[in-house]
């Protein structure tokens, strides 16, 4: 289905979302704020690991890489997929007011929060491309957006549950 296909089948679906796109700004700020947030919680985790190992910051080579890191990408990937699926939020949506829906203005279920968030990962490791979009789409999406078929509002708009 094509773009002007989708839109005007959105516009006839009751409940559809006509909310506006959120800015640039406003996003980029709250994935800023939900990066400050992971790289803190991962500091945290990897300070009190090394306390639990009986070894100080200088002797953090001692320590198994491969579950750390494991672990720490679990814990990240949970924060951005349940929060997201929870209620469309991170910590960093909630401080500016945001939220992602689905293209009917519903809250996204499990499975779209993690391609969302694997979809981000590929935004990011594009060097920044994937989040490029953004500024050149006229919704306002960006790759991960695109791939998964979401979009990030104000919450003013509101979601809807999905059935």
């Amino acid at each position: 289905m094509s773009d002007s296909e989708e839109a005007s089948r959105q516009e006839s679906t009751p409940g559809a979302s006509k909310a506006r796109a959120a800015g640039v700004v406003s996003r980029c700020g709250a994935a800023l704020f939900d990066l400050l947030l992971i790289v803190t919680v991962n500091f945290l985790v990897l300070v009190l690991t090394l306390r639990l190992a009986g070894l100080d910051i200088g002797l953090a080579g001692q320590l198994r890489w491969l579950p750390l890191s494991l672990f720490l990408l679990l814990l990240d990937a949970s924060y951005l997929v349940l929060l997201t699926a929870a209620g469309g939020q991170t910590f960093g949506k909630m401080l500016f007011g945001l939220r992602v829906v689905d293209t009917g203005g519903r809250l996204v279920p499990i499975s779209t929060a993690t391609y969302r968030m694997v979809g981000g990962a590929l935004s990011v490791a594009t060097l920044g491309l994937g989040w490029l979009c953004m500024v050149f789409d006229q919704e306002g999406r960006t790759l991960h957006d695109r791939l998964t078929g979401t979009r990030v509002r104000p919450v003013s708009a509101g979601p809807e549950r999905a059935a």
